[in-house]
């Protein structure tokens, strides 16, 4: 029973302990942001954005709202 919840746990850990990703929750925290929004704010590649945040979005630790836009999931970390 509980191992079904223990690899959710270490899945979203996994997802949020690169400090991009760190960095991306906190900058999505409260608004909603384009993967090029995001890459801009923290001068990365559009790639490298993306790849980070597809993490995040495996992860249930952000979804996509609305055009493409992502946010922080209302479940947190």
């Amino acid at each position: 029973m509980y191992e079904a919840e223990t690899d959710a746990a270490v899945s979203a850990m996994r997802a949020v302990a690169h400090p991009v990703r760190l960095q991306m929750l906190s900058l999505l925290t409260g608004t909603e942001m384009s993967a090029a929004e995001v890459a801009r704010e923290l001068d990365l590649t559009h790639a490298n954005a993306s790849y980070h945040l597809r993490v995040l979005l495996d992860a249930d630790e952000i979804v996509v709202a609305g055009e493409e836009k992502m946010r922080t999931s209302l479940c947190g970390i």
